[in-house]
Parts: structure tokens; C-alpha cells; sequence
């Protein structure tokens, strides 16, 4: 543990909240830390929520922009901080902010 807090500690609140929402890129003692880190830290749940959206909404958008989402079905990723409806409605806008993208990219070369 104590090798954590040397690590973890010094982290942003925002590097925690991707830490934690990470995509089991992390053991679950890692995560556990981070999340009593982030409740020392007096952080209002609205603002973890906020963090959460943008880290989920980075990873969704890493996936479409990488063509690692080759399906027409909503990615499910757990979340600390969403439950699974809200996960869904991040990767909904997400896509569509993506697919929009896209399009005025594509728009002006004729396609």
C-alpha cells in the first residue's frame, strides 16, 4: 500500500478518475486505492460524474477514431461512477459527435 501512496498520491484528480474507469488496465487494489484517494479528496459526486463522462467519452472516441468499433451494438463499459444507462447515452453521444465529425470531414472531398 504503501508503495501506492508514494505513486498515487502526487496524481491529478482527473489521472485518478481515468485510473479508475479504466478498462481493467489496472489491478483491482490499484483501483480500490484510487477511489479512497478520490473520497479524501472532498470531491462532490457530480464532479466525479463530470470527470467520469470525459474520460468515457475519450475512450469511446479512441475506439471509433482507431476503427477498433466494428459493430452496430453500444460498447457496455462498467463504470464507478454511471450506471449502465448513462454509459449507454455517453457512447450514443459520443458516436454521434464522431459520426458528425466524420461527415464535415468527408463533405468537402466529394464523398
Amino acid at each position: 500500500m504503501n508503495d501506492y501512496k508514494k505513486y498515487y498520491a502526487e496524481k491529478t484528480t482527473e489521472e485518478l478518475v481515468e485510473i479508475v474507469e479504466s478498462d481493467s488496465s489496472y489491478e483491482l487494489e490499484v483501483i480500490k486505492f484510487c477511489l479512497e484517494l478520490l473520497k479524501s479528496r472532498n470531491i462532490t459526486d457530480e464532479e466525479l460524474k463530470d470527470l467520469s463522462a470525459e474520460v468515457l467519452h475519450q475512450r469511446f472516441f479512441r475506439y471509433f477514431s482507431e476503427g477498433k468499433y466494428l459493430t452496430r451494438e453500444i460498447i457496455n463499459i462498467d463504470s464507478h461512477f454511471h450506471e449502465e444507462e448513462e454509459v449507454k447515452e455517453i457512447f450514443r453521444d459520443t458516436q454521434s459527435y464522431y459520426i458528425h465529425n466524420i461527415n464535415s470531414l468527408t463533405k468537402d472531398l466529394g464523398f
